[in-house]
């Protein structure tokens, strides 16, 4: 590869942590998406070191996002809640620009989980997480000062873990 942004192949070399295996971008596209991209300029944000992750891609596009992420080929992923449960990609810098998940309002424990994937303990030595606000005009994407605020200020419910009641119920 030509390890540059532009349109040939290549690893983007020097997008990525220092002594970290950064595998070929063409590779991993064949690899995830054998029948190619169907997301228009997905390929062309990847190899930029840009990418969207969201429900909209194929699975075989999400896999492929999240592994050039993780490969560092990626600086600037631009999320849904769909990239927060469930996949351990550490990240310096969550952005929120709405606490809405879908059409609902996202609950204290959405908000920590989305939150939590900045600097993760092991991971990361630090990360933060920022509530982008619209001064609560209605109508707007972005949430109000006060919506933030009793968002962050809402205690979270107990977890109650079912696996051992499950396992004391086997034979």
């Amino acid at each position: 590869g030509d390890g540059g942004g532009g349109g040939g192949g290549g690893s983007l070399a020097g997008l990525g942590g220092e002594g970290r295996a950064m595998p070929d971008l063409d590779l991993e596209i064949h690899k995830c998406c054998p029948d190619g991209i169907r997301t228009p300029r997905l390929e062309a944000l990847l190899r930029d070191g840009f990418a969207v992750h969201n429900t909209s891609l194929s699975e075989g596009e999400r896999q492929l996002v999240e592994t050039a992420f993780g490969a560092g080929l990626v600086r600037v992923l631009c999320a849904t809640s769909s990239l927060a449960a469930g996949v351990n990609l550490p990240v310096r810098r969550v952005l929120f620009w709405s606490l809405k998940k879908g059409v609902s309002s996202m609950t204290a424990t959405d908000f920590r989980q989305m939150a939590g994937r900045a600097g993760r303990t092991g991971m990361c030595d630090a990360g933060d997480a920022f509530v982008l606000t619209g001064g609560g005009a209605q109508g707007g994407v972005q949430p109000s000062v006060d919506a933030a605020v009793q968002l962050l200020a809402e205690p979270i419910p107990p977890v109650t873990s079912r696996l051992l009641s499950r396992s004391a119920a086997a034979p």
